[in-house]
């Protein structure tokens, strides 16, 4: 299946929010509350509820299902039952399609713990009003997550398509793009989910830059036109701005019409997994006879 391309847009667009590389010990409660004050920010509430539960084995070797409750029920279920992962959506009514969702997935439930750890991921969509409640909304939601569990690495974006493409491209199942010079499978392939040195891999370098971006120390000590990235972006107006967070993280907003060129500068300097290279000039050219 070729690679399809859903081009950034800044208004009126779907939106996507994923927090990567959060550990299976994570507090679930604390979590589903604020998925909970997600939902609240848009003056919405979750009316489907479900959570996943350990199963008989069928013939595929699945054990994992989802059973469906309510918030009160998910929230008992995750203080008493040892459930864990949770997904919340909210569909109008005389509708099939959500327009707002929260999920938090994990690796939980496979038998190796050690490692398959700090792999979790909690992923939030709906459609935006416009890149000021973007903003806001993910530095809420991130000065929570780094306050509960110094997450390493986050992003929002904004994609013309629908809330499904939005959770496919957090997701990284592979076939879609947000920028010219991306590569589709590079995340899932570079970050295979599973592996314990995810976290480590995290810090290392960064998907894409995006209108939002929730950055750890690591990420702003990397060494970019001779000084560091933190240096960089303070060194210009129109590289963005740094709001610090208390885990010495920072969220990193970057205004639309600066994300190709601050991507390209980024990509090139090898600080981008999702980067693809242009085609130079000698691998495309002709070898004579």
């Amino acid at each position: 299946m070729a690679e399809r391309i859903v081009m950034a847009n800044s208004k009126g667009s779907a939106t996507g929010m994923a927090f990567y590389g959060l550990p299976d010990q994570v507090d679930a409660q604390r979590l589903l509350e604020i998925a909970q004050t997600f939902f609240v920010d848009l003056g919405l509430k979750p009316n489907t509820v479900s959570y996943s539960v350990k199963l008989p084995q069928n013939a595929r070797g699945e054990d994992i299902g989802w059973k469906k409750a309510d918030i009160s029920t998910l929230r008992e279920a995750l203080a008493t039952e040892g459930a864990h992962d949770f997904y919340l959506e909210c569909v109008p009514p005389k509708s099939s399609q959500w327009i707002c969702s929260a999920s938090f997935l994990t690796t939980w439930f496979l038998a190796d713990k050690e490692e398959y750890d700090n792999a979790g991921r909690l992923v939030c969509t709906y459609y935006c009003a416009d890149s000021a409640q973007l903003n806001r909304i993910f530095m809420r939601l991130a000065r929570e997550m780094d306050d509960l569990t110094r997450t390493p690495y986050a992003i929002a974006y904004e994609i013309d398509g629908d809330l499904a493409d939005v959770s496919s491209y957090a997701n990284a199942d592979g076939f879609l793009t947000i920028f010219k010079n991306e590569d589709a499978r590079a995340w899932k392939t570079q970050l295979p989910l599973g592996s314990r040195n995810v976290p480590k891999q995290y810090v290392e370098r960064m998907r894409m830059v995006y209108p939002c971006n929730l950055l750890g120390p690591a990420h702003l000590a990397h060494t970019i036109e001779g000084g560091s990235l933190y240096d960089w972006i303070h060194a210009a107006s129109d590289r963005g701005a740094l709001e610090a967070l208390a885990s010495g993280g920072a969220v990193w907003t970057v205004a639309p019409e600066h994300l190709e060129r601050i991507n390209s500068i980024l990509g090139e300097a090898g600080l981008l997994i999702g980067w693809k290279p242009k085609p130079s000039a000698l691998s495309s050219r002709r070898l004579p006879g």
